[in-house]
């Protein structure tokens, strides 16, 4: 039977949610060939191209879509997007006010709009606009930062400084809003509560050298010479471990696991609140099957931040494989949204404690509310292969595989101690950097099975192989297959970010990096992470990338461009304007089109 076009709406989301773009790209472009002409396809074809950076495909359906309802708001949105992409701005400009003529609630296009006219310096209608936007959605945080910058523009720093408060009601978690309120106070010479605010933004990110950095500078005028001097130090050792943590990163990435713990070990005993490398540290522990000392520091982890996912998920698998599901309750009643996992465990809980039939109305309950709930159908396994119902188990993979057939998590469990061998084969391959002979054995180690799941875990080292082979679009697709299965692979996740940006998949690249931040030993590492942050709407830490990769030596045109339109967005105007005239003077093209549209080809 035909899918109708719904259901070609449906999947495509599902796979654009697991980020699986190209996937949900063939997906509709496959549905247009049976529903030709169809809006409804089209428009969200025409969305995905643009964030794959494909503007100029999806500006040509986008017109088809104009073409067939000329009225609908959300095509003349989604066309404003595909010129911004190209830089066409006067286009993107004139689409997104016809959006907000057809539609006037969509407070994206407003605060789209709103940044365009600050680039073009047309501040009433950037403010116009700003405050639209507000009146919306009063709860959204980056209105009210984008209403503070406009406000400070104008000189009206009281109001500038009222809305960075409310932006810190709204996101209390968020430590830059408070690193502006900060940095805002000690313009005004309040340099005590700025030492505050920054003393929050630093507990609230304590791994974040930057905040320890500004501390030592305020405490310094404050004339606290040995808390100005702790801070420093604090400041240098958070960028040392930053550093060894990048490296044990690329160890970890070859397998050389062992070696990476010299320079974890350390940096997570001095810094307990390096949350980042306490979680890879852990992973370290794991993949060396020493999971106590794992544990103990996922259980570290949930002291300090009782929220942490990734930590609670790991401790509470590691608990359960234990049957200490006394231990794992206690973690989960401690985390949002845990439900589903909690019960589970209280049904194999029950199950234990031989009470079978309890248990399974449990499972049938918690199943009724989540009938193909792939994440649900796993838990279910493995409590019944963990009895030793291993064909019940078997059947709910089988399950896993029709709805999730990229998925071999659970089988990759099973299966583990049968592929001992070839594992080994296929790491001693890739240790003597034999990358062809690596990666046909973990290509066969990838490969279907007769349950037809993919064996996840060695889809990395194949992503891996392949990026070394300089394969970047198998890279990219196995190292997305894998991740899928294994979030917390870190080093996978970095390798991810540097081949989509590599492939000019910069929305894609965005959310990888947003996922693994971390400073890096090179400038065009630091220049990757500034576009990162720009598609991000973060200017502030745009900025700091950029500039450590100046720094660092890199006088590119590209990056004296994006340094420059970064300032521009953070008001610091003749410095932005100066570095774009150099761009432009290297005949770097945006640089110019930029001046022209701008009037200053004769400043």
């Amino acid at each position: 039977m035909a899918q109708t076009v719904p259901e070609y709406e449906k999947q495509a989301e599902q796979l654009r949610r697991y980020h699986q773009v190209e996937e949900a790209i063939g997906l509709l472009q496959a549905g247009l060939e049976r529903h030709p002409g169809e809006p409804r396809l089209l428009l969200p074809l025409s969305l995905l191209l643009a964030e794959s950076g494909r503007a100029d495909e999806a500006e040509a359906h986008l017109q088809r879509v104009l073409s067939l309802q000329p009225l609908d708001p959300e095509t003349h949105r989604s066309l404003g997007e595909a010129y911004l992409r190209q830089g066409r701005l006067p286009h993107a400009i004139r689409h997104f006010q016809q959006s907000i003529r057809l539609s006037d609630g969509d407070e994206r296009v407003h605060y789209r709009l709103a940044f365009l006219f600050l680039i073009q310096e047309r501040l009433d209608q950037a403010l116009e606009h700003t405050r639209r936007a507000i009146e919306i959605d009063p709860g959204e945080p980056r209105f009210r930062l984008l209403y503070s910058l406009l406000l400070g523009i104008q000189g009206r720093e009281g109001d500038s400084y009222e809305q960075l408060r409310i932006a810190r009601r709204l996101a209390p978690a968020d430590a830059s809003i408070l690193f502006r309120l900060s940095e805002k106070e000690r313009a005004a010479g309040r340099t005590a509560t700025a030492l505050e605010s920054l003393k929050l933004a630093s507990g609230v990110d304590p791994e974040n050298p930057l905040y320890h950095s500004e501390l030592a500078q305020l405490h310094g005028q404050l004339g606290q010479g040995r808390e100005a001097a702790e801070a420093a130090r604090k400041a240098g050792q958070l960028y040392q471990a930053f550093e060894d943590y990048i490296e044990a990163l690329n160890l970890m990435g070859r397998g050389k696991t062992l070696q990476a713990l010299p320079l974890l070990e350390p940096a997570v005993q001095r810094h307990p609140e390096f949350t980042s490398g306490s979680l890879l540290l852990a992973d370290a522990y794991q993949r060396l099957k020493r999971p106590q000392p794992a544990l103990q520091l996922y259980l570290q982890i949930l002291e300090r931040d009782p929220s942490n996912t990734k930590a609670m998920q790991e401790a509470t698998w590691i608990l359960a494989g234990r049957s200490d599901f006394g231990s794992a309750l206690r973690i989960l009643a401690e985390v949002p949204q845990a439900h589903l996992n909690q019960s589970l465990i209280e049904a194999y809980w029950k199950q234990d404690q031989q009470q079978p039939a309890a248990a399974l109305e449990r499972f049938r309950q918690v199943e009724s509310r989540n009938p193909l709930n792939p994440g649900l159908l796993q838990w279910i396994s493995y409590c019944l292969y963990t009895q030793g119902r291993k064909e019940e188990a078997l059947r709910v993979l089988r399950k896993v595989a029709d709805l999730r057939p990229e998925d071999a998590g659970v089988e990759r469990r099973i299966g583990e101690i049968e592929l001992e061998g070839r594992r080994e084969t296929a790491f001693g391959h890739m240790e003597a950097k034999n990358w062809e002979a690596a990666l046909a054995a973990f290509r066969d180690l990838a490969g279907e099975t007769e349950t037809g799941e993919r064996r996840a875990s060695y889809q990395l080292h194949l992503a891996y192989c392949h990026q070394q082979l300089g394969q970047l679009r198998q890279a990219a697709r196995a190292y997305t297959s894998g991740l899928r299965s294994h979030p917390g692979a870190h080093w996978a996740r970095l390798n991810l970010a540097s081949t989509l940006y590599r492939l000019s998949r910069f929305r894609e690249a965005v959310e990888q990096w947003e996922r693994l931040p971390g400073p890096s030993k090179t400038a065009p590492i630091y220049f990757q992470l500034g576009i990162c942050y720009l598609h991000l709407d973060r200017y502030d830490r745009a900025e700091t990338a950029f500039r450590r990769s100046l720094e660092k030596g890199n006088r590119s045109p590209q990056l004296l461009y994006n340094l420059g339109t970064t300032l521009l967005r953070r008001f610091k105007t003749p410095e932005g304007w100066a570095l774009i005239r150099r761009s432009a003077a290297a005949n770097y093209p945006p640089a110019l089109a930029l001046l022209r549209r701008a009037g200053l080809t004769g400043r």
